[in-house]
């Protein structure tokens, strides 16, 4: 790993460490580097010939030396005084996300345990907190400092989307969850930052909205049927941590389920917001409808 500083219009080498393992693997695994008060942090993977644990992962704390233009290795987890593993035996890294002195993780083989590591001492991180649920979580979205969104693969296949109260840093709790379909069905937001559109208080609400494309399937009578489109959602009174909740509140349809349709293949889809709007982007197509009644749209355009 380089780094480099940018002063004026020249460029200064700041400096070069070597860690091992893996960083960029699919997914939001950019997600997985970040800095903060001038320290990097990074998880990565190590792969290993051991039956009983194939893969492990360590945080890494990097800092540039005071001495010398070179990056140095501040702090590692596990380490001698937090030894606790990231992740159980065998199970793969997904959601990772760094939020100012926090990290969180998410590790899958069977059940999502979701990682609340703490990074007030870059020196010596630990796991703070951890909660063991159900499906996977691919990508996570900071709410606020205490609440925390996770969408994924739910244990049926399933596109799950969960909300958490991380308030209380040893005991983050789940505040509930959405399944959306059935198994087969995917969003492109699990794996693509670009497909996830977040209005934080929207139209001064004090209410947050967001949107994600999906291809939604439903096992009828031995007959999988889809739907494809935008789906809303709503997080409602996170200013109270513990009351705070996730809500579905409608979705543009471009292809609905019928006895014998199946959705064409989409290569993109986007949304944006605007005030009490959404306009739904879909390769070369536009809809358009008012977040209130976001089951009626206006288009294709």
């Amino acid at each position: 790993m380089h780094k480099f500083r940018f002063v004026g219009s020249r460029t200064r080498y700041a400096g070069s460490v070597e860690i091992p393992g893996v960083v960029w693997r699919g997914g939001q695994s950019d997600f997985r580097m970040n800095e903060f008060d001038g320290v990097l942090r990074v998880i990565t993977s190590e792969w290993r010939s051991d039956e009983v644990d194939f893969v492990d992962h360590t945080l890494f704390t990097v800092t540039e030396s005071t001495t010398a233009p070179e990056l140095t290795i501040l702090g590692e987890l596990p380490n001698d005084t937090y030894p606790e593993e990231i992740g159980k035996p065998n199970e793969s890294l997904y959601g990772v996300r760094f939020l100012a002195e926090r990290a969180y993780v998410v590790t899958f083989q069977q059940i999502d345990p979701l990682y609340v590591i703490d990074l007030e001492d870059p020196a010596n991180p630990r796991i703070a907190g951890e909660l063991e649920v159900t499906g996977v979580s691919d990508f996570l979205h900071p709410v606020s400092e205490a609440l925390l969104f996770g969408l994924g693969t739910s244990e049926t296949g399933a596109i799950k989307l969960e909300l958490f109260n991380v308030e209380d840093i040893s005991a983050p709790v789940s505040l509930g969850r959405i399944d959306l379909g059935g198994r087969g069905s995917y969003s492109e937001a699990t794996y693509n930052r670009h497909a996830f559109t977040y209005g934080a208080d929207a139209a001064a609400t004090g209410t947050d909205r967001f949107t994600i494309p999906a291809h939604v399937t439903r096992d009828d009578d031995s007959r999988f049927l889809v739907e494809s489109g935008l789906y809303l959602f709503e997080i409602r009174d996170k200013n109270t941590p513990s009351q705070a909740s996730l809500n579905a509140v409608g979705s543009i349809v471009k292809v609905p389920a019928t006895d014998d349709s199946w959705a064409e293949w989409v290569n993109r889809s986007r949304a944006y917001l605007h005030d009490d709007s959404v306009l739904y982007v879909r390769d070369s197509e536009v809809w358009a409808a008012a977040w209130l009644d976001g089951t009626v749209a206006n288009g294709p355009f």
